[in-house]
């Protein structure tokens, strides 16, 4: 399949990007050459069959972003009760991604999964893997990571990220919740609720979080 994709990139006419009803807007025949994004929603991506970046007209919901799957799990830290299995086993189960959130924004990713939890007094984004009921913990910080992503809408300000937020485990939910309510307090400006006539020029410069705990103090922000 991937054979398939790589050897039949898709091109995108003018009105591909224009129009409303057209959601897919990126190439996927390029996918092995992504570098050098970090300006892609703002200047365009030759590669991707997008010219001069997204319209500010262009709603949210009708654009194809690169996401990373459970985006801090590139350093797992593997629980001593599992020293009965092959390190090297366990580091690459564990591992969904193997470049941190700095690379991924620059090379083009836009939505970040963040599993979290807290490990050692400090919130940390975890990994686990179906079925297996264990989630480890991360050597990345969760406000570590996100001021990564501040930093780089900072730098990019036509840009913006969306941040899905989840609960590894159901006994760190009330340090997790407080954790980003008062992160998003402190950063007024920057988290935005979805909905689903967010424009992508309402959207640039800010993150849009989606947290999946039914008890989030903020009914603002949109739970799924």
């Amino acid at each position: 399949l991937w054979e398939e994709v790589k050897n039949e990139p898709k091109e995108f006419e003018e009105d591909d990007i224009e129009g409303e009803e057209d959601t897919p807007i990126l190439g996927s025949g390029q996918l092995h050459t992504l570098t050098n994004f970090y300006d892609w929603m703002g200047k365009g991506a030759s590669g991707w069959g997008l010219k001069g970046g997204l319209p500010d007209s262009r709603k949210v919901c009708h654009v194809t972003l690169p996401a990373a799957y459970q985006a801090l799990s590139f350093e797992p830290i593997l629980p001593n009760s599992l020293s009965y299995i092959p390190n090297l086993f366990l580091s690459r189960l564990f591992r969904f991604q193997h470049t941190d959130l700095d690379t991924m924004f620059d090379r083009g990713v836009r939505v970040f999964d963040f599993q979290v939890g807290m490990h050692e007094g400090a919130l940390h984004g975890y990994s686990n893997v179906d079925p297996i009921p264990l989630a480890v913990p991360c050597k990345a910080k969760v406000e570590t990571e996100l001021n990564v992503l501040v930093n780089n809408l900072k730098n990019y300000p036509k840009e913006f990220v969306v941040l899905v937020v989840r609960e590894a485990n159901e006994e760190d939910l009330g340090a997790c919740r407080r954790f980003f309510y008062q992160y998003s307090q402190s950063h007024n400006n920057l988290f935005i609720p979805f909905r689903k006539d967010l424009t992508v020029g309402e959207a640039r410069g800010h993150i849009i979080l989606l947290w999946t705990d039914e008890d989030w103090p903020d009914e603002s922000i949109p739970r799924f």
